[in-house]
C-alpha cells in the first residue's frame, strides 16, 4: 500500500512593493505578499508597524497580502515590521510566521496631477455664483479658457470633439 500527502512549506513573504508598481509615490499602500493565504480571523493590525508613524494607517489582510494604506510623506523613507512568533502573522493553515520581518520602502515626489470634469460641462445659469471645481497635485498654475456656448453650438463642438481625435 502506498499514502500520499502534501505539507506546505513555511509561511514567508515573498515580496514587498508599492501597488504592485516599482516607484512609489505619496498615498499608494504599501503591499507585502506572502506565500500563503492569511489566517484573517487570527490577524491583527498590531501585529505589522510603520515607521514613521503613518496618519489614519489601516492595516488590511486579504488572500496572501497585507496592505498597509495611509498618508505617506513624499521624500521619506518608511520601515515596516510584520511580526512574526506565536504572537505573529498566522497562514489558513495555522503557520506563525518564523520572525519579524523587515521591510523598506522610499516614497518618491508627488506626480502632478489635474482633477477635474470631463466631458460637456454645463454650469447652472440660475445658481448665485456659478463654479466649476478643479484641483490639482504638483501644480502652481492653470490657465483656464472659458467660453460662453447656446445650445446652438453643439453641433459645432461635437464636429470640433470628433476632430481633435483624428
Amino acid at each position: 500500500q502506498s499514502f500520499g500527502f502534501k505539507t506546505y512549506p513555511p509561511l514567508h513573504i515573498e515580496r514587498g512593493g508599492c501597488d504592485w508598481q516599482d516607484v512609489c509615490r505619496p498615498r499608494m499602500s504599501f503591499e507585502i505578499q506572502l506565500n500563503h493565504p492569511i489566517d484573517v480571523h487570527r490577524f491583527e493590525a498590531g501585529m505589522v508597524s510603520v515607521v514613521p508613524a503613518l496618519p489614519g494607517v489601516k492595516i488590511v489582510p486579504s488572500g496572501n497580502t497585507i496592505s498597509v494604506q495611509g498618508n505617506t510623506t513624499p521624500n521619506t523613507h518608511y520601515a515596516v515590521v510584520v511580526r512574526g512568533g506565536s504572537a505573529g502573522v498566522v497562514d489558513e493553515f495555522g503557520q506563525w510566521l518564523e520572525y519579524d520581518h523587515s521591510l523598506a520602502w522610499r516614497v518618491g515626489e508627488e506626480e502632478p496631477s489635474l482633477f477635474a470634469p470631463d466631458g460637456v460641462v454645463v454650469l447652472d445659469p440660475s445658481a448665485k455664483r456659478p463654479t466649476l471645481d478643479v484641483f490639482s497635485v504638483g501644480y502652481e498654475r492653470l490657465r483656464v479658457e472659458l467660453y460662453a456656448v447656446a445650445p446652438t453650438d453643439f453641433a459645432a463642438y461635437s464636429a470640433a470633439l470628433m476632430e481633435m481625435w483624428r
